[in-house]
């Protein structure tokens, strides 16, 4: 049998954290992005995905600001 389909909040919470880890500046706006469409979906991992990226930016308030939601 096949596996059923990813969720679409998973499929854009992987390509975050995979565009996260490649460690290039411009990856990470792209990574934001995704985190913030998750977030919109109503998945807590989409504000921790974006806290992460606000960290490594050194956007710490904003990460902040991201938890507390």
């Amino acid at each position: 049998a096949a596996d059923p389909p990813a969720e679409s909040w998973e499929r854009l919470y992987d390509y975050g954290i995979g565009l996260f880890r490649t460690g290039k500046q411009g990856s990470f706006r792209q990574s934001e992005e995704a985190f913030e469409m998750v977030e919109a979906l109503g998945r807590l991992e989409g504000a921790f995905g974006l806290a992460r990226v606000l960290e490594r930016e050194g956007r710490l308030d904003e990460a902040i600001a991201a938890l507390e939601r």
